[in-house]
Formats: C-alpha cells, structure tokens, sequence
C-alpha cells in the first residue's frame, strides 16, 4: 500500500486514533453529563440528526478504534508469537496491564480527594468489589452494569476478536482471508445456538464484523478483490443481523450500522490520501501515542474534573478541564504501563521466537 512505512507505520493511523478519540470523549463529556448543554445543542442540529450520526459521534468513534484493530491485526510484524495461546497472551497483556494500572491509580485519585478534601464524587459509592469487576471486565461479559467505567464495554468484542485469531492460527498464522470466513462462519454459528449462550455474549459479537473491515482493508490478497468485496458484503449482512437480534436498539432507534460505515468511509479516504501529505505533526504522534489509555481514563478524569466544576465554571472551561488533565494523566499510564508493557512483551517474543527457530 502506498500509505506504508517502513516497520509498518501508517500515517494515517495517527489521525484516526485522534479522531476516534475526540467522536468518544465528545458524548461522554458532554451529552452523559449536560445533555442541555449550548454547543452540543447545536452539534446536533447541524451534525447528528440530519446525518443520522447516533450516540453524539459516540458510535463513530468506537468503530474507528475497531477498524484500526483490525488493520493493523492483518500486518505482519517480527513481533508476532509463533504460538497461538502465547499470541493470545501477548493480545491480552497488552490491553489489560494499563487497564489495571489507570483503574488503580483512579481509584487512589478519589480516595485522596475524599480523605483530604472530604469531596465525594460519582465514583465514592463503589465498593472495592465493584473497581476490581470493572477493572477485569466482569459486567461486560456477564451483561451487567459498569457503572465505574462503562467505556470499557469496548474491550470485549476485542478480546473475542483476539481469541478468535488464536483459534485460527492452530491453522495458519498468515494474514488470510480464510480467517475473515472462518470467524463470520463462528459468528453465524453463535447466532444459530444463541439460545444457549449468553446474552452478553452474543450482543458484543455484531462488532466483530466492524474489525473484520479493518483486518480485508490490509489485506495483501489483492489478486482476488472481488472475493474480498464479497466478503465485505457478508461482513455488513453479519453484523446488521446481529444487530437486529441481540441488540435492536442500535438496528433502527440509534442505527450502529450506519455509523460504521462512516467510519468505513473515512478509513478509506484516509487509505487513498499518499503518505507525503499525511506526515504527522508532533502533537498528532503524541496524542495517537496516548490513544488507548486516554480511552480508558477519559470519562474517568474528565467526568471528575466536570462534576466537580459545572456549576462553578462555565460547562466548555469545566470540559476542556476534564480533557486536560485526561491527557496528562493519559501520557503518565502510557509511560509508567503501556510503553513498559509492549517493550516487555516485544522482549519476550524475540526470545520466545528465537528459542523456537
């Protein structure tokens, strides 16, 4: 492709990482918390409801991010485990490592309020057991409300996803489109025997599909492209039947659908755009950097900072507050965690690899 560098870095990446973070931290800073508010207000006339764009850009975001995944899951990489379960470990460690350490430090953040302060906020009516389910991802997977942090939900058709590769590389480890049949062919077997599985499971698998659109847009299999259309159709009829059985609400009243394929769009604008014209600046690098754990702090920090401001402040001061000090604390868990993390697990991997050539 000829937005590639080298060591496969995409420029292009960088803006849609920034992109998919201002569509998610928009409604949960805004519309969760001030649903009256002015300019969000206006956002919606001019923007939302004539284009249909549901969850206030929220639903756009969230596919962004997954379509990355998927991208940059059908790039090879020298930091690839040759063993599928050890692939499913490196997957898995690299997600929920700075997890453990934002929740954590979150949780230290609004007890040192409450002790010095004697200030509570949203986050002092949780027991240590409702933190510790949050940070493991309990309520997502068994159906339950997070209240401590419900952008989380986000990791679970991702980590389904994750597994789903290690299943396939007992088979073949290459990027393939084999894979993208294999896990539709998955996920219409679930949807056959939804009966017997769990209803939270079964309502985050329509995002997988989403992913899928991401892993055929890397694809080096160009020499069939019209197998590829074909699959990107069945990856639309997948997801859209999902949708409409497990999770109808976001079939007709908020249409998920609808906002992935603006996602898809823009992904593909961004494909067409050549590499020269998409050199990041520094603060585009720093932000993309940041992404996943500014996703996983925003509504954290930033529903702090606004709750705690409102109504002293004006509400656009209190958010750029709360996304402020997001990006800080952001740019703090991504070194103090997620760079340690990924440099561990890369380590790791040459060992592993080498021991096993």
């Amino acid at each position: 492709m000829g937005d590639k560098e080298t060591r496969f870095h995409y420029n292009f990446i960088d803006y849609l990482r920034v992109t998919g973070m201002i569509f998610v931290a928009w409604p949960h800073l805004t519309a969760n918390l001030n649903p009256v508010w002015g300019p969000l207000s206006f956002i919606q006339w001019l923007i939302n409801r004539p284009l249909h764009i549901t969850q206030n850009f929220g639903a756009l975001g969230v596919s962004i991010f997954f379509l990355i995944s998927g991208f940059l899951a059908s790039t090879p990489s020298r930091r690839t485990l040759k063993s599928p379960t050890s692939y499913f470990f490196y997957k898995l460690t690299r997600l929920i490592i700075p997890l453990w350490g934002a929740m954590f430090f979150f949780f230290l953040f609004v007890k040192l309020f409450e002790l010095l302060f004697n200030y509570s906020s949203w986050w002092s009516q949780f027991s240590v057991l409702d933190w510790v389910k949050s940070a493991t991802l309990y309520p997502h997977f068994t159906g339950s409300i997070d209240l401590v942090n419900g952008a989380l939900w986000y990791l679970v058709p991702l980590i389904l996803f994750f597994l789903l590769e290690t299943l396939y590389r007992f088979y073949g480890s290459e990027p393939s489109i084999k894979f993208v049949i294999f896990t539709l062919s998955v996920l219409g077997f679930c949807f056959a025997l939804h009966d017997f599985l769990p209803d939270a499971l079964c309502s985050k698998l329509p995002y997988i599909p989403i992913i899928l659109w991401g892993y055929l847009f890397n694809l080096k299999s160009q020499n069939r492209p019209s197998l590829i259309y074909i699959t990107y159709i069945l990856c639309y009829f997948v997801m859209l039947f999902g949708f409409y059985q497990f999770a109808p609400q976001f079939y007709q009243d908020e249409p998920y659908p609808l906002s992935a394929i603006f996602a898809l769009v823009l992904f593909k604008g961004f494909l067409l755009v050549p590499t020269a014209a998409l050199r990041p600046p520094k603060v585009i690098q720093f932000l993309s950097s940041v992404s996943y754990s500014f996703y996983i702090v925003h509504s954290l920090y930033g529903g702090f900072v606004i709750s705690a401001f409102f109504e002293i402040i004006p509400y656009g001061f209190a958010v750029a507050g709360g996304i402020i000090l997001s990006i800080v604390v952001a740019n703090i868990n991504y070194k103090l965690f997620e760079r340690p993390t990924v440099q561990w697990l890369s380590h790791l991997v040459e060992r592993a690899n080498c021991t096993d050539e």
